[in-house]
């Protein structure tokens, strides 16, 4: 009877830590530069652009989107990285928060000053907009444009991620908040032209909360995360060599066979050094 009770307790437990709590449907969605902000990092070969979403479930009924340029102000002639991100194809929103969408650029081992300039799309909608009988614009899209200076030096410490969102420098101007008033269902019909997000829409009201982009911590652990993520995807075509600045592990089949190869030569030695004593 007592392991039954506690093989019941376990599948208790499990039962309810497989429950997941229902998204969402209204509060304050922000979106943040969480990394570079405006201050000055070592050269690197590969540098971190890192964006938070607080409260990021809301995040996909707004159809958020950013993208975002990084000139050389010292030769503005060419753009040194152009990207975007789409948490519409993030998966696991859920799985914390804030959730962090970053990516790994070349272009900055020497000594420069940048300019980052970041463009937030999202969607409005209404009870009026999603009627069929409305024959104006059903869903309103909105963007606004951002930007930040920041600076590469060679006597300036290696990038700690940690370090640099610990609360140290980040004015409001880093971020965005929305207040989503209600999430509503999409009709199938208004979807297309006007519409290419999911099945929720969000209400935003029209006046936007000051945004808190303090909160967006990126701790030791996030960081040495999103440090090997980036390692493992620039690792992944062995057959192709690594970018520059990248350290790929040692192919772990070809180690396991070395390690076969060299455990056959140990065997062979051993078993010729046992005939040569039984001689």
């Amino acid at each position: 009877m007592h392991v039954f009770s506690q093989t019941t307790a376990l599948l208790a437990a499990c039962a309810m830590g497989g429950v997941r709590a229902a998204s969402p449907t209204s509060g304050v969605m922000e979106l943040d530069l969480a990394f570079p902000r405006n201050q000055t990092y070592k050269p690197a070969a590969r540098l971190p652009i890192v964006f938070g979403y607080q409260n990021p479930e809301l995040a996909t009924a707004l159809n958020a989107r950013v993208s975002f340029v990084v000139w050389n102000l010292d030769d503005m002639r060419n753009s040194v990285v152009t990207s975007s991100f789409d948490l519409g194809q993030a998966a696991n929103l859920s799985s914390r928060d804030p959730f962090l969408q970053y990516g790994y650029f070349p272009g900055f081992e020497a000594e420069g000053r940048w300019l980052l300039t970041w463009t937030v799309g999202w969607d409005n909608c209404t009870e009026d907009s999603l009627e069929l009988t409305n024959t104006g614009k059903r869903i309103t899209h909105q963007t606004t444009t951002q930007s930040v200076r920041f600076a590469t030096k060679d006597s300036a410490p290696e990038t700690d991620l940690a370090a640099a969102t610990d609360n140290k420098d980040c004015p409001q101007e880093m971020g965005l908040a929305f207040d989503v008033t209600a999430t509503l269902k999409v009709p199938s019909w208004a979807k297309g032209e006007d519409w290419s997000g999911g099945d929720q829409c969000a209400k935003v009201a029209e006046s936007m909360p000051k945004p808190s982009p303090c909160r967006v911590q990126i701790d030791a652990a996030a960081a040495s995360s999103m440090a090997a993520s980036m390692t493992a995807k620039a690792c992944a075509h062995k057959d192709v060599a690594p970018p520059k600045g990248v350290e790929c592990p040692p192919d772990e089949k070809s180690s396991a066979q070395q390690l076969v190869v060299t455990g056959m030569a140990c065997l062979a030695a051993a078993v010729g050094a046992f005939g040569f004593v039984l001689m």
